[in-house]
Formats: structure tokens, C-alpha cells, sequence
């Protein structure tokens, strides 16, 4: 793996003959002193904005505290009196807005700081764990907001052997995690199907490349965006839920006649009080009539009850989401665009904060969290919970469609932002560009997994006419692991990010990889089985709109020496005349000879031998490796010199027996 590369070229210096990395750390700079200006700003506003908070507090407390004191004064007239307090109370109502808005204000400026720390800590392609490194789970109710809104992309669903052998959900990070900084359950299943459903069209590709291209050369709209779903973090199912009410949501057509009762309601709530006025100067016959009216109440409601009961409860604890969902649609419909596929989702976030959609279910939500004594008298006197589920409803009904397109607004700007992100915190990267031909070049690629200060970056290039490469070289030496930079980029490059090279070009692929194999007993699938059933799918590739691109490693190592390399030289000579590409990695020197032909080229890496010491520059090499290094370190790691000696002979003696 990766990781034990990087230990290894931690621990040891590269030879001296070796060209040194270009400087990166210019752009980083700018990067870190841009992020240190933003934060000294967002401090400043915080700091001001809650000075102003405290203001508007005493401020509401001050106001409230004389619409009592004013009574008080035994010789102010009782209209006077009234008239301070009404007065009083409207300011009082004023100042608590101005309050809410100040609080609101500051904790998005608390939130912008969090994510400006957050870009600070991966800046220059740290490799950590913002979020979380899991798959993220589907809601246990479906529900579509997890998808995007347009549905008619063309994608190549990557198998579970991709995933694995790309290291996507890998801990302690993996590329998932190093990709993620979503803040909702829908933004990180978003962000999920990107990654596991690589685009293949070029169009798609370029159109995605453009939206998170603008996001990543305009960071303060982006941080701005990211900082308004943070709050999110803390209503991850809430959010699930709120998504399935918004695609659940009806007319009041199973109760029968909702809206006379309404009107019942309300007529039947002003005959309780009239009725009680009169029985208050003694007219007591009145209390009989209450009695009466509460009496056909009570049946009506109890009909109604178990009805609404299942609406009030599929709304009910959702009013913070609902805020909160509100808080981010107006921060990123302020920030985003009205240019590139970035303005169709400002438009559908428009549509959300529309005084009469989600502003208005926000304040009405709260009204389900009712309960007690008070609130059975209520249904009781008025059929309170009609009126509560007709009020959400009529909220809901008429902005259903554009709720949850705002829904899926925010899951897509959340993994845009999560790409971008990526795209500006790397020390080099570059977006890749679409070639018309068959083709896939990388200038100086490197793995993103790998920590920046021990990265060494190789260059290769695949065409029509040089549709394979063979890689050779001694364990330990950096095969694998190009390998999976070349994979891990051209997902990179199709999901619409950059790719962590200087430059590169390609035209989109379908990626198929056998880069780890492992049995299972669940499937009663041996090793050897599940890498040959692997291979068979870039020996038999489905048909599809895109070329193919194979990555092997170690062909057929499941099986005898002798098999292995039949089975190998057979399928190599095979994917030679396929119109694909493919690299392999190999020990098997047979295949180099078959990499001589003009449309395959050989490539090694190798070691460097400083006394008892090998030490590893992971630099490609043109031609086949000459060098094998499997019995220096059964050295290196104490292994009996008498068993050592036995091999070497062995390996002597069989070299002699065949001639060589």
C-alpha cells in the first residue's frame, strides 16, 4: 500500500541524481495569507456582531421590564399607561427580531471561522480527515432528494473492486474522506454517487469541471456557502425526514370536510367564549351549552384524531431543520452565480426562500411541538390540529415540487463545494481537458493519499498507438501504487475535479481494475476465481460508449507459476488487439517481452543500493527492470542466513538447469 511507501521514503533521502520537485509552495502561501486575511475579517465582524447582540439584549430586556414598570406610577392615567405599554410592547417585538437577526449573523460568522480552519488544516494537501471517511447509508425511508436534479447523466457505476482497490473508503482517510466536507447526510450520499458513478461524457464532465472550477477560483462565496450548512451537522436525520414529509405531503382530502369544520372550529371557539362571558355575570345556563358544544367536539376530534395525529407527527421536532435548511438556501442563493449550471441551482434555492414556502412552514413547524392539558382543551374548543395541519399544508402542497428541488439543490452544491474545496487546497493539480481522440496522459502525477512532503510524481502517456504499458520493478518499489494514481486521477478527472498532476488529458473512460483480489466465502468464491472473473471483464468488456481502461497487478498470482504465466502471456497478447488501454504491473519477465511491440512500451521502477541498504526513489524508468530485491529483504528482515543461502543457490542452480 501507499501508506508503507511513504514510511519508507520518510525514513531514507532520495540519491542525489535525482531532479529535484519543483517549488510549491508559492501558491500555498498565497492560499494561507488569503485564508489568514479572511479569518482576521470574520473575527472582526463576530466580535462587532456580538457586541451588537448584547445591545439588542439588554435593549429587549429594558423594554420589557418598563411595559411593567410603567404601571407602577399610581398617578399615571390608565390610558397612559396602556398607551406606554402598547408602545413598549411593539418595540419589544421589533427588538427581538433585530436580536434573532444579530444572533444569526454571528453564529454564521462563528461558522465561517470553523470552515476556514477546517480549508486551513488540508491547505497544501495535508492528508486528514475533515469529515467522515465512511460510506455514508441511504435513509431508511427513500426518498429522492439524495439524487441530483437532472437524472439523465451518463455514468460507468464502478464495481466494488474499484472502490476497494482505489482506496475510497479506506481509514483511517481514504479518497471519500479526503474529498468530503459536506455537512448533511444529503450532500455526502451526493457526493458518494459522484464518486462511486464517474461521468463518461464529456459534455457532463466539462459542464460539472465549470461549476466547481468557478467554486474553487471564487473561495469567499465558497467558504460563505459551506459555513451557511454547517449547521447542519447536527440534524442529519432530522434533515432525512424533513426531505420524506416534503415528497409525502397532501391535501386534506382523508379528512371529510376539513374546511367546514375550520370554520366550525373558530365559530364554535367564539360561542365558548361568549358563553363563558355570560356565565361570568351569572347568566350559568350558559355553562350547560359549553357543555353540550365541548360534547360533539370531543367526537368530532376523536374521529379526526388518529388522522392528523400521523401528519403532526411526521412534522413534528422538524421546525430546526427546517430553519436551518432556510439559513443555508439564503446564504448560497446570495453566493452563487447566475452563469454556469451553478445559476439553475440558485434558482431552485430562490424558490425555497419565498416569503409564502419555507420561511412561512419554518414558523408554523413550531406549532406541532404543542402538547399537554392546554392543548387537548384547544382541539377541544377549536380542533387546534386542523388548523395546525392545514396551515403546514397549505406551506407544503402548492412549493412540494420546488422543496424538494431545493432539497436536492443543497445536496449538489454541498458535494460541488466538497470538490472544489479539493481542487484549491492542492499543492499542484490541474483540471484535465477533454481529448477527441483515444488517449490518457498525466504530466508529473501523484497519488492524493500520499503526504505532500515525501510525494514523488511520475509522468506517462496512453494513445491509439501506445495502448499498453507493461510495469516492472522489485517489490516494495512504487509499482501498485502508480497504478492507483493513475486510476484514482482519472476518477479525479471524472467526477469534474482536478487531477493532482501538472497537466493531463484524456478522453473519458470506463475504469476497470485488478489491483486487489481477495476471496469469499459468503459468494464460495476462491482467490483465484474472483481474479479471474476481475480480468474477464477487460477481456470481455460490455459494450458501452466509452473506451476502456485496465489496471492489473500481477496477473493470475493466485495460481501456479506455471499456469500463471500461460494465462498471462495468453491475455496480454489478447488485450494487445482490443481498441482499450490498459497498464500492468508484473514480476513476469515474459510479458516485457510482449510490451516490444509498437503498440505496448516497457516501464520499470527500481532500487538503489547504498551499501547493506536499498533505498527507493519511486521514479518510472523506461524499459523492463533488470534488478529483483525479494531476497535482500527476507535479509533486511532477519531472516536465517542458512535459509537465505538455500534460495540464492536454488535460484543459481535453476538459472545454470535452463541456460541462462
Amino acid at each position: 500500500m501507499f501508506y508503507n511507501m511513504t514510511a519508507t521514503i520518510e525514513k531514507t533521502a532520495p540519491p542525489e541524481s535525482l531532479s529535484p520537485e519543483p517549488d510549491k509552495s508559492q501558491p500555498c502561501e498565497e492560499k494561507a495569507s488569503f485564508l489568514r486575511e479572511h479569518k482576521a475579517d470574520a473575527t472582526a465582524r463576530r466580535n462587532d456582531l456580538r457586541r451588537k447582540e448584547l445591545t439588542w439584549s439588554w435593549l429587549r430586556l429594558g423594554l420589557f421590564a418598563g411595559a411593567i414598570a410603567v404601571w407602577a406610577f399610581e398617578g399615571l392615567p390608565t390610558v397612559a399607561a396602556t398607551a406606554v405599554t402598547a408602545v413598549c410592547l411593539l418595540l419589544f417585538m421589533h427588538v427581538i427580531s433585530r436580536h434573532r437577526t444579530a444572533v444569526t449573523n454571528r453564529e454564521l460568522a462563528e461558522h465561517l471561522l470553523q470552515v476556514i480552519d477546517e480549508s486551513s488544516r488540508r491547505l497544501g494537501g495535508t492528508v486528514t480527515c475533515i469529515r467522515s471517511h465512511e460510506r455514508p447509508d441511504d435513509p431508511i425511508q427513500a426518498v429522492a432528494h439524495s439524487q441530483p436534479n437532472a437524472t439523465s447523466e451518463t455514468t460507468w457505476p464502478l464495481t466494488h473492486q474499484e472502490l476497494e482497490d482505489l482506496d475510497l473508503y479506506t481509514p483511517p482517510v481514504g479518497l471519500f474522506g479526503l474529498l468530503n466536507r459536506t455537512s448533511s447526510n444529503p450532500g455526502a450520499r451526493r457526493l458518494r454517487d459522484m464518486c462511486e458513478n464517474p461521468l463518461i461524457e464529456a459534455s457532463e464532465i466539462q459542464e460539472r469541471q465549470q461549476c466547481i472550477r468557478w467554486l474553487a477560483e471564487n473561495p469567499k462565496h465558497r467558504l460563505s456557502i459551506m459555513a451557511g450548512a454547517i449547521p447542519l451537522r447536527t440534524q442529519e436525520q432530522r434533515l432525512d425526514q424533513l426531505a420524506g414529509a416534503f415528497q409525502s405531503s397532501a391535501d386534506l382530502h382523508a379528512v371529510r370536510c376539513a374546511g367546514f369544520l375550520r370554520i366550525w372550529g373558530i365559530l364554535s371557539g367564539l360561542a365558548s367564549l361568549v358563553a363563558l362571558s355570560l356565565a361570568g355575570i351569572g347568566q350559568y345556563i350558559w355553562l350547560y351549552a359549553i357543555l353540550a358544544l365541548l360534547s360533539v367536539n370531543g367526537f368530532v376530534a376523536f374521529r379526526m384524531r388518529s388522522q392528523l395525529g400521523v401528519i403532526i407527527k411526521q412534522w413534528s421536532a422538524l421546525a430546526i431543520a427546517a430553519q436551518r435548511y432556510l439559513v443555508f438556501a439564503e446564504q448560497a442563493q446570495t453566493s452563487l452565480p447566475r452563469e454556469t449550471l451553478l445559476s439553475q441551482l440558485r434558482e431552485d434555492l430562490s424558490a425555497v426562500v419565498k416569503p409564502d414556502a419555507l420561511p412561512a412552514l419554518t414558523r408554523r413547524l413550531a406549532w406541532t411541538d404543542s402538547g399537554g392539558i392546554i392543548h387537548e382543551v384547544l382541539n377541544l374548543l377549536v380542533f387546534w390540529d386542523l388548523h395546525v395541519v392545514d396551515s403546514l399544508l397549505a406551506c407544503v402542497v402548492p412549493h412540494r415540487e420546488s422543496l424538494s428541488r431545493g432539497m436536492r439543490a443543497l445536496a449538489e452544491i454541498e458535494s460541488l463545494a466538497s470538490l472544489s474545496s479539493f481542487a484549491w487546497e492542492q499543492p499542484v493539480s490541474a483540471y484535465p481537458i477533454v481529448a477527441p481522440e483515444l488517449s490518457l496522459n498525466i504530466v508529473d502525477g501523484t497519488h492524493p493519499l500520499t503526504e505532500p512532503k515525501t510525494i514523488v510524481a511520475n509522468s506517462f502517456d496512453l494513445n491509439a498507438k501506445c495502448r499498453m504499458w507493461v510495469i516492472t520493478g522489485s517489490n516494495m518499489s512504487g509499482k501498485s501504487t502508480f497504478l492507483r494514481m493513475i486510476g484514482t486521477n482519472v476518477l479525479l478527472a471524472q467526477i469534474g475535479t482536478t487531477a493532482t498532476a501538472k497537466s493531463m488529458t484524456w478522453q473519458p473512460v470506463r475504469l476497470m481494475s485488478d489491483l486487489r483480489v481477495s476471496d469469499s466465502l459468503a459468494d464460495e468464491e476462491s482467490y483465484f476465481l474472483a481474479e479471474v472473473r476481475h480480468i474477464r471483464r477487460m477481456v470481455v468488456p460490455p459494450n458501452g460508449p466509452a473506451p476502456c481502461l485496465g489496471l492489473i497487478d500481477e496477473p493470475f498470482r493466485g495460481t501456479n507459476s506455471e499456469e500463471q504465466v500461460a494465462a498471462s502471456v495468453a491475455v496480454v497478447e489478447h488485450l494487445l488487439e482490443s481498441p482499450h488501454l490498459f497498464i500492468i504491473a508484473t514480476h513476469e519477465r515474459m510479458l516485457t517481452k510482449l510490451a516490444e511491440d509498437s503498440t505496448a512500451r516497457n516501464a520499470h521502477f527500481q532500487e538503489n543500493l547504498f551499501g547493506e541498504n536499498m533505498v527507493f526513489d519511486y521514479k518510472l524508468r523506461t524499459g523492463p527492470a533488470t534488478t529483483r530485491n525479494a531476497l535482500r529483504v527476507l535479509e533486511q528482515e532477519g531472516y536465517p542466513e542458512s535459509l537465505v543461502r538455500k534460495a540464492k543457490q536454488w535460484i543459481a542452480d535453476d538459472r545454470c538447469n535452463n541456460g541462462n
